[in-house]
């Protein structure tokens, strides 16, 4: 090729197919061979083939398009900060002719999560990034979305066995490892540990119940879980909690341990506040917010383990633009968020 810069042209005279079926396999969309598709890919890589990303910038400013963020309605606090990652990607993608949509709902609802994904593919989104329930209803639409060739990426909570482009999210099984790390080696003696979570089809919010048990069956001698869910309501995470404390009362042992997996932190709070159980009972919560900073410096919560929800929101949005400009995909499979330890000594505001 005499040093010139390989092009679509140049792949498809050597794989023996047209340029739109270059096009295809190397965007991996639906109806090319996977042998084809493969044959295709391999001369690319060989030729050194690079997208010219500034010529799709430059069509994408003439005829736009948009990435859809769906997010729960649930869990506002923690959700609220993460769209403010989304607001700053698309800040940052606008010029390249990269529009970005918001879309709250109740994510808590697997049909509704399904049908919203449905209804980007109808709408000609570009790509999606979403978090939702880890069933077999929102498993099948992100393939759906997919095998129309509209990227998925899943955020904060995965979607297991789907096709999706990646993860970007904590290790939360390892988030809860280090919840019963710190509450195991606080209490010296037995007792109940009520553990709260939103929803456990949620995959961070079963993976993190997971490595909490995995992790108090390790570090404890004499310490009993028990597991409610709140379903991402103040009422009812509350009301499962007033319900814990009265059954462990009749069951006649102590309750010595809260852990806030995640959900509703406020009602965790008023619990401690409401029964005088500061000092009394330690308390391990999860995520970053105001009414937790100040449980904090009251010492109502003990420590707090927190993510990096502007990386959550910002990084998909970049993966996708990425995705959609050079048509190469993530080089990880899971983009993780770290893990922060905060107490009443290192707090920031």
């Amino acid at each position: 090729m005499s040093g010139e810069r390989p092009t679509i042209a140049n792949i498809a005279v050597l794989a023996a197919v047209s340029r739109g079926t270059v096009d295809r396999a190397l965007h991996d969309r639906r109806g090319v061979n996977p042998a084809v598709a493969q044959s295709v890919r391999r001369i690319a890589r060989e030729l050194g083939y690079v997208p010219n990303r500034a010529a799709k910038a430059l069509k994408f400013n003439n005829h736009p398009k948009t990435l859809v963020v769906i997010l729960p309605t649930s869990n506002r606090e923690y959700f609220d900060q993460l769209q403010r990652g989304v607001l700053r990607a698309r800040q940052d993608i606008k010029d390249m002719g990269i529009a970005v949509d918001v879309v709250r709902l109740d994510c808590d609802h697997e049909t509704a999560v399904a049908q919203a994904i449905d209804r980007q593919i109808e709408n000609g989104a570009a790509g999606v990034a979403l978090t939702g329930p880890d069933t077999v209803l929102v498993r099948e639409a992100i393939d759906r979305a997919v095998a129309a060739g509209v990227p998925v990426i899943t955020v904060n909570s995965d979607v297991t066995g789907s096709r999706r482009l990646c993860f970007v999210g904590q290790d939360l099984k390892r988030s809860g490892l280090v919840a019963a790390e710190l509450l195991s080696k606080m209490l010296n003696r037995g007792g109940r540990v009520i553990a709260v979570t939103g929803n456990l089809t949620f995959r961070a919010h079963a993976d993190r119940i997971v490595g909490f048990r995995v992790g108090i069956a390790r570090w404890s001698t004499g310490l009993h879980v028990e597991v409610r869910e709140g379903f991402g309501s103040y009422r009812e995470t509350f009301g499962c909690m007033q319900k814990a404390l009265v059954q462990a009362d009749r069951d006649g042992e102590n309750v010595v341990g809260i852990y806030m997996a995640t959900g509703v932190n406020q009602a965790c709070i008023d619990i401690v506040r409401e029964r005088q159980l500061a000092g009394k009972v330690r308390v391990v919560t999860n995520d970053d917010s105001a009414s937790i900073r100040a449980a904090l410096r009251s010492r109502e919560v003990d420590f707090t383990i927190c993510q990096d929800p502007i990386h959550q929101g910002y990084t998909p949005l970049r993966i996708l633009s990425d995705y959609l400009l050079s048509g190469e995909r993530p080089a990880c499979e899971w983009y993780r968020s770290p893990i922060q330890i905060v107490g009443e000594s290192n707090l920031t505001d």
